[in-house]
């Protein structure tokens, strides 16, 4: 081969690498493309880390988070969406599921690499006996080194690669909607503790001012005791019932820092600042309508839904199996030793007919069947479940309405009848125990009172969480 023809081969061989580079910065480019999308769904969730990656937007969400969770850190009082953003920024619940959607993310690069080629640079190192050729002299040398280009371009698969592209991708929007499903699980314990801990702190309030009050008038009634004008039973039981109000409020005070420890618990840092509540109330929705909210917004019926989807790609991606593959095989030689020297390149297209495997692909039919029935089940049991949580939210927040008003009124005469015995008590009509018997029946209502008022609260909020609605953050 002359010098020019050698050459112009080299040229073609860069050529040759020079695309397949070309080709591999396509992929990669592809690749990262890819996890800006997947990067902002994380900062939606106030996500602070991804393993393995550590690209400078990823950082900037971190960077970016710090100074959020900084600045409520400086606030005086914390809010239920507070509280709500500082929970997804610290709960591993969240992170959890969140490395389940980057675990799709990955098998679907897997499933982009069944379509793309394969190329391997490839070497080896040889020596054989030398056999006596025609004339006494072997063709063969004694020894050799090659190294080439191996390339492999599937060309037709069955279909099973490019279905199995689709399954991932499915499964992608399944576990994205997990996410979100699981942000409204936070969410809800997070609501449910918030107002778990105001309601013990309303009952504090009550308490301790109807503690003060009867201290007060125990040592009035001491004072009438003195003159003859009160029973000691009367102030036997007054001192009774103070006693049992120091206990109930130490009880009280208990809960609410086991509470707050389960609050801190879930968002990551001390509940050291009182809570403020800016519920803003809504009207009632009718059952059938909630219903139909909680069928299209509910993000584990789309997860579920896109997983039998995600199922139905894979038993075609399976089935697939039965039809012939078709590749492309080709080299590209930059050495060879030996007779084949001077042939720079080759390449063949391969046919693989399956005839017998064992019934291998078989099982594997049968076993994506099963797995898709089983979601189908499930989906129908989940649909049931949201049915009757929907049912019993709309229900509970119907009969606690109901109750606040019932509530309203029995404050309201209490308070009369509080008020007309403590004047009548002033004026020595009423006795002492007439009197504790009000407070208490006051005090029983007012705390029933404030504690449905704020299960209302809780309620609503509840509904809105068993119908899907979105709660602040856009998706």
């Amino acid at each position: 081969m002359s010098k020019n023809a050698n050459l112009i081969s080299l040229n073609l061989k860069c050529q040759c690498l020079m695309f397949f580079v070309y080709l591999f910065s396509a992929c990669t480019t592809y690749r990262y493309n890819n996890e800006a999308v997947d990067e902002k769904l994380w900062e939606n969730f106030f996500a602070k880390e991804r393993t393995g990656q550590s690209h400078a937007g990823l950082k900037e969400v971190s960077n970016n988070l710090d100074k959020f969770i900084d600045g409520i850190k400086k606030k005086s009082e914390l809010t239920l969406q507070d509280c709500f953003a500082l929970a997804l920024a610290n709960n591993e619940r969240l992170k959890v599921v969140g490395e389940d959607y980057f675990q799709t993310i990955i098998e679907k690069d897997k499933a982009i690499s069944l379509i793309l080629p394969a190329i391997f640079l490839r070497g080896q190192y040889l020596r054989q006996e030398t056999v006596p050729s025609f004339g006494g002299s072997s063709f063969l040398p004694k020894a050799r080194t090659d190294y080439w280009l191996n390339i492999k371009q599937p060309l037709f698969k069955g279909l099973s690669d490019i279905y199995t592209l689709k399954a991932a991708k499915k499964n992608i929007k399944s576990k994205e909607s997990m996410l979100y499903y699981e942000r409204a699980q936070i969410f809800s314990l997070v609501v449910f503790t918030f107002y778990e801990i105001l309601q013990q702190q309303k009952r504090k309030e009550i308490l301790t001012a109807l503690l003060k009050t009867r201290k007060e008038r125990l040592e009035e009634m001491k004072e009438r005791r003195k003159l003859g004008l009160l029973r000691d039973t009367e102030l036997l039981l007054v001192e009774t019932q103070i006693a049992n109000d120091e206990a109930l409020l130490e009880e009280v005070v208990n809960s609410i820092e086991i509470l707050k420890a389960r609050m801190e618990a879930i968002i990551g840092i001390s509940v050291d600042k009182p809570l403020k509540d800016s519920f803003v109330g809504e009207k009632t929705v009718e059952l059938a309508e909630l219903l139909e909210r909680a069928y299209n917004n509910r993000m584990d019926l789309k997860s579920k839904e896109m997983e039998i989807n995600a199922l139905k790609d894979k038993l075609k991606a399976t089935k697939g199996e039965y039809l012939p593959s078709i590749s492309l095989n080709s080299n590209i030689y930059f050495k060879r030793a030996g007779f084949q020297k001077d042939i720079d390149w080759d390449a063949a297209i391969i046919f693989d007919i399956p005839l017998f495997e064992g019934w291998i692909t078989k099982a594997k039919v049968e076993e994506d069947l099963s797995k898709l029935r089983k979601a189908q089940y499930s989906y129908i049991g989940l649909k049931k479940q949201v049915t009757n949580e929907v049912k019993a939210s709309f229900y509970e927040l119907k009969t606690i309405r109901s109750l606040i008003s019932k509530l309203e009124k029995e404050v309201e005469l209490a308070q009369k009848n509080y008020d007309m015995l403590k004047e009548e008590y002033a004026q020595k009509i009423a006795t002492g125990l007439e009197l504790l018997f009000a407070e208490v029946n006051l005090q029983s209502a007012k705390i029933r009172l404030e504690t449905e008022k704020l299960n209302e609260r809780r309620a609503v909020l509840n509904l809105k969480i068993v119908t899907g609605e979105e709660i602040w953050q856009n998706r």
